[in-house]
């Protein structure tokens, strides 16, 4: 189907908050602690091979207490905060949170108030930049999001997270950056304002220049003047990459998300999904495959030669104070191993 897109006249908003360098991309990884354990220890070498992420990946709801360490909401598979938090070396925390459709309305109406207060101080607790994503793929038509309920609701986190985050959060509008949209919707539709969002956000993964979408929401981020982040990413094994391995795979898809990234300058941040998606009966039925980085050498060399090339930023002891952030810092010194040739 074609789409007719529209534009909304910007307007005038504070600068995007934790934006890197000019020239610099932040490097991130998810998205659980198995996956970013793995990614750390058998991709990086614990940041010997390459270097560390500057951020990592995990996911909340309004019902869990996911930055309180003695919460079993804190060990959810994915929502392992405290643990991220607990990393020795600077990272940002690349934050979803989970929305029902059901949800949205109530939100607007202030009947979430002290769970995104709850929210809120977690975030100011945790002293390093947050990047939060509510109801994030906002999009996608299996969450069913009515546009002007998502942007009401939208509005009301924004504000009582930001009474309560202590500067500490940037907001993160994420598209799931495919088509058909809910309802076939141009996602401008959801977009809530300027003076909302920090960053747009989308998801890859299938090929950067298949992914439909993609390229409309950053006509959307030019035309907002926002940085571009991908907040979820990951190498799949699908259709006719099946049978792909090493230097084949990395040309089919790894080197055209970095293409995308280098051909667009509002891209300033990436997550990497390094998982294999067949180990799970709930993804294995997408035939993802295995995304594993570590689990093909040659894939492995390559990535890791990418990641030492200076236009990322990575888990660095400035890494902080370059993205912008003012408060007090909670990782204590630290000095970053020298990468290795591995």
């Amino acid at each position: 189907m074609e789409y007719t897109f529209r534009t909304v006249s910007a307007v005038s908003a504070p600068a995007s908050r934790f934006v890197p360098p000019p020239g610099r991309v932040l490097h991130m990884a998810g998205q659980s602690e198995p996956q970013f354990g793995d990614y750390v220890r058998l991709v990086t070498e614990d940041g010997r091979a390459c270097p560390l992420p500057a951020g990592g990946a995990a996911y909340t709801s309004l019902t869990w207490d996911s930055f309180n360490p003695d919460s079993p909401d804190a060990k959810r598979e994915c929502g392992e905060i405290p643990w991220l938090l607990a990393r020795p070396w600077p990272l940002t925390l690349n934050l979803a949170l989970w929305l029902g459709a059901d949800q949205l309305v109530p939100i607007a109406r202030g009947e979430f108030d002290a769970a995104l207060a709850r929210l809120g101080t977690g975030i100011a607790a945790a002293r390093r930049p947050v990047y939060l994503r509510p109801g994030y793929e906002f999009d996608h038509p299996g969450h069913a999001f009515p546009p002007d309920a998502f942007k009401a609701a939208w509005r009301r986190i924004v504000e009582v997270v930001r009474a309560h985050a202590a500067g500490g959060a940037a907001f993160v509008w994420h598209s799931f950056a495919w088509r058909p949209t809910h309802e076939e919707r141009d996602p401008i539709d959801w977009y809530p304002g300027d003076d909302l969002v920090d960053w747009i956000g989308v998801s890859i993964f299938t090929p950067a220049p298949k992914q439909l979408n993609a390229r409309r929401l950053i006509e959307i981020a030019r035309e907002r003047s926002k940085p571009v982040t991908i907040c979820e990413c990951s190498g799949t094994r699908h259709g006719e990459r099946a049978a792909f391995t090493g230097a084949a795979l990395w040309d089919a898809w790894y080197a055209p998300l970095f293409a995308f990234i280098a051909e667009h300058p509002p891209v300033r941040a990436f997550s990497i999904i390094n998982y294999d998606w067949d180990s799970s009966p709930g993804w294995k039925k997408l035939g993802w495959g295995d995304a594993r980085l570590h689990a093909d050498p040659e894939l492995l060399r390559l990535w890791r030669e990418r990641m030492r090339q200076p236009a990322f930023l990575h888990g660095e002891p400035d890494l902080y104070r370059l993205l912008g952030w003012e408060g007090e810092s909670a990782t204590s010194a630290w000095i970053a191993p020298s990468p290795g040739i591995g």
